[in-house]
C-alpha cells in the first residue's frame, strides 16, 4: 500500500512539474510583438506603416534617437544651446570616423531595413482590403526612396565609381553576406528616379482629413525634382551634361503643372509666423 501510494505521488510530481516545465520554456512574448503577430493582424500592419513612416525624419538633423538641432545650428545663422554633437562642425573637428550628429548612415539603414520588411511581408496579411494594400506599399517605396536620397546627398561628393551608397532592397536573412558593396552615384539615382516614377502614377493628389499628412503625388514628384537638380549640379556632373539639367527642370515642372502648391506670400511677421 505504501508502495502504490508512492508511486502515485510521484507520478503526480511528474505532471505537476512536467507542466510548470512547459510553461515556462514556451511562453509567448508578453512584451512586444512578434512577426507572425503583425503580419497575421491589419490593424498591426497599419500600426507598423505609421512606425516606416518616421524614415521621412523631421526638421532637424539628428537621428530620431536623441535630441534634435536645426541645421541653421551648423551655419553662422544660428547657436545651438547645448551639445548635442553639433559643435563638431562648428569646431572644425568633424571626421570620417567622428561625425557626431550628422551620422545619417545606421538611422537610415535602419529605416530602409523596416520599408524592407513591410514591402516583403504586407501581401501575406489576412482580411485586408487589396486596393488598401495597393496603397501602403507606394507610401513606403516613397520613404525608401527618400531615406536613399539623403544617403547619397550626404555620402556622395563626386560622379564617379563606387560612389553612391550600397543599394539594399531586401531584408537580410542570418546567413546572408551583410558586406555590401557601394552602388555607382548614378545607379543610385536612378533607383530613386524609377520608384517615384512609379509611386506617382498610384498615389493620390490629396488624402481625406483622417489621412493628413501622408504622402502624396506632388511629394513623389517634389522629390524627384530635388534629386535631379543635385544630380545635374556640378558636384555630380562634371562635364556639365546639358540633359540632366533638362531632366530636372523637367520634373520641377510637372510639380508646377499640378496648379496645387505655391509660394507662401509675405508681407509681415505675422504672414511668416502662420508658416509655421
Amino acid at each position: 500500500m505504501k508502495l502504490i501510494r508512492l508511486l502515485v505521488i510521484v507520478s503526480m510530481l511528474g505532471v505537476v512539474f512536467g507542466s510548470c516545465e512547459e510553461q515556462v520554456l514556451n511562453k509567448e512574448t508578453q512584451d512586444r510583438f512578434t512577426e507572425n503577430d503583425i503580419w497575421g493582424d491589419v490593424n498591426l500592419a497599419r500600426s507598423y506603416l505609421n512606425k516606416v513612416y518616421q524614415g521621412v525624419g523631421g526638421w532637424g538633423i539628428t537621428s530620431d534617437n536623441g535630441p534634435r538641432e536645426m541645421p541653421s545650428s551648423a551655419t553662422d545663422e544660428a547657436m545651438q544651446r547645448g551639445d548635442h554633437g553639433v559643435w563638431i562642425l562648428n569646431n572644425g573637428e568633424i571626421t570620417a570616423s567622428n561625425y557626431g550628429t550628422f551620422n545619417k548612415w545606421s538611422d537610415n539603414y535602419e529605416a530602409i531595413r523596416r520599408c524592407n520588411i513591410f514591402l516583403q511581408n504586407i501581401d501575406n496579411v489576412p482580411n485586408v482590403d487589396p486596393d488598401e494594400i495597393e496603397l501602403m506599399k507606394p507610401q513606403v517605396r516613397f520613404i525608401r526612396a527618400k531615406l536613399y536620397a539623403d544617403l547619397v546627398n550626404w555620402y556622395s561628393w563626386w560622379e564617379g565609381e563606387g560612389n553612391g551608397v550600397p543599394l539594399i532592397t531586401e531584408p537580410f536573412d542570418l546567413e546572408d553576406d551583410f558586406n555590401v558593396e557601394r552602388a555607382n552615384y548614378s545607379e543610385v539615382v536612378n533607383f530613386i528616379v524609377t520608384e517615384l516614377d512609379a509611386v506617382a502614377s498610384i498615389l493620390p493628389e490629396e488624402w481625406n482629413a483622417e489621412n493628413w499628412g501622408r504622402i502624396t503625388k506632388g511629394a513623389a514628384f517634389a522629390l524627384k525634382s530635388e534629386i535631379l537638380l543635385y544630380a545635374a549640379s556640378q558636384r555630380h556632373n562634371q562635364s556639365m551634361d546639358q540633359s540632366k539639367w533638362q531632366q530636372a527642370s523637367d520634373a520641377a515642372k510637372a510639380v508646377i503643372d499640378m496648379n496645387m502648391y505655391s509660394l507662401n506670400e509675405v508681407n509681415s511677421w505675422q504672414d511668416y509666423a502662420n508658416i509655421f
